[in-house]
Parts: C-alpha cells; structure tokens; sequence
C-alpha cells in the first residue's frame, strides 16, 4: 500500500530574520503538525523538522530545519506543506478515517463506517453511515475512546442514545 500524503498548507510569508516562516494551514487544524515534521512540495522525498513559533487559528508561523535566513524564508514562499499519514500514532487526522469501520466501544458491535467528514470551525465531524442513514458524530475523545490506524482504520465509538438515531447505546 502506498503511504497516504496529505497538503496540509501553503508557505507564506518571511517573519523575521532567522528563516521563519508564515503558513496558512488548509484547515485550522494543529493535529497536522504534531509530528514535527513536514515535506516541502519541492522536495517530496526529504523530510524536514519543524517548529511552531506561533499558532492562530489556521495561521501559523514556523521555523523549518534548513531554513535559516530570510532570504531562505523568501524561495520558499509559496511553496505546499505535506505530511505523510504514517506519522500520526495518537489521533490521527479526519482524512485518514474515511471508510474507517466504526465498532461499539464496550460490545466490539459493528455501528457503521466512516462516509466522509466535515470542520464545522470548532472541531472536527464525522460522517457515519449506519444502514443506508448518516448520522454527524464529533470526533472528539468522548464519543472516539480508541483508533486505530490501519486499512481500514477502526474506531470504537461510545454513542450516546439518540447520536447514532434509534440504535440503543
């Protein structure tokens, strides 16, 4: 299987003198840099550290290794921002979890399997289809107790009556 890369922003601006950097992220989503590690869309094969300075929102300032100058900072504005999906062993990221089969935390019961997944700005919801109905489930560690990374990614889901409709908690 080929290792899933995710675009996870754009290359912005210089901030300052020591090569760091502004960066717009695709969705306001810190997960993405947990890793501490980026791919410049000029350099798919080389991995580089990174570090957040600063994070507001979907902007963020970074210093990313090898970048030391400003005049560095400046040839590689513009430039996209990759992760590889292999990176991520806690929380993995919303893409990563389409077609994810979604179990029953306690009994192991199949509930469903991940359709799609949208960020409404404050976090992160899921799209479950249970028996031809799609049911919205935020995806936050109260409903996800565990996921697991994999093909497919599993999630045990503590549901709440009424999130999944009438299936019974």
């Amino acid at each position: 299987m080929v290792n899933a890369r995710w675009e996870i922003g754009r290359v912005g601006q210089p901030r300052g003198l020591k090569g760091d950097v502004r960066a717009r992220l695709v969705r306001n989503e810190p997960l993405y840099l947990e890793p501490g590690r980026i791919r410049l869309e000029s350099e798919p094969d080389e991995v580089r550290r990174v570090v957040v300075r600063e994070l507001q929102g979907p902007s963020v300032v970074l210093h990313i290794e090898g970048i030391e100058t400003r005049e560095a900072a400046e040839a590689i504005h513009g430039r996209t921002l990759f992760v590889d999906a292999d990176w991520f062993t806690q929380r993995l990221p919303a893409e990563a979890l389409v077609g994810g089969q979604v179990l029953h935390a306690d009994s192991g019961a199949p509930l469903g399997v991940v359709h799609d997944f949208y960020d409404n700005g404050a976090q992160v919801v899921l799209e479950i289809l249970v028996d031809e109905a799609t049911h919205l489930v935020p995806y936050v560690d109260n409903f996800f107790v565990d996921v697991k990374a994999g093909a497919p990614p599993v999630l045990r889901l503590r549901p709440i009556p009424g999130l999944l409709g009438d299936l019974e908690s």
